[in-house]
């Protein structure tokens, strides 16, 4: 049972994450909502596909630099005034580390990505 899910996780990879990627840049003619929901539904699917895959994501040092920095800035946010406040608006840094991890995968498999992403963003 498991194997399934793995396998329709992969096809639902294929087929809808290419597109969602390259959908970013002209969902922002929209407005900061589509392009936002957008972001975060792709890095929900990104941590999954670390999860499920076992991908150690630890080993670019730059994703370490990240999540010292996100930590860093939720410390702060825990030693503020404004603590809820200040959680609320740090928590939603973590989605773009997931997104460009989830990047890095599609582009890994699918280095077309960056051409069809450029032809989208000059046209928009």
């Amino acid at each position: 049972m498991q194997f399934q899910i793995k396998e329709d996780f992969n096809f639902i990879n294929q087929k809808y994450i290419y597109f969602l990627i390259v959908i970013i840049i002209p969902s922002l003619v929209v407005g900061p909502a589509i392009p936002d929901l957008i972001l975060s539904f792709l890095a929900i699917i990104g941590a999954i596909h670390i999860v499920m895959n076992r991908i150690n994501i630890f080993k670019n040092k730059l994703i370490i630099i990240f999540f010292i920095f996100y930590l860093l800035l939720v410390l702060s946010s825990l030693f503020s005034d404004y603590t809820q406040f200040s959680l609320r608006s740090s928590s939603v840094y973590l989605r773009f580390i997931l997104f460009s991890i989830l990047v890095a995968l599609v582009y890994k498999n699918f280095p077309k990505i960056i051409y069809w992403f450029s032809i989208i963003a000059f046209v928009t």
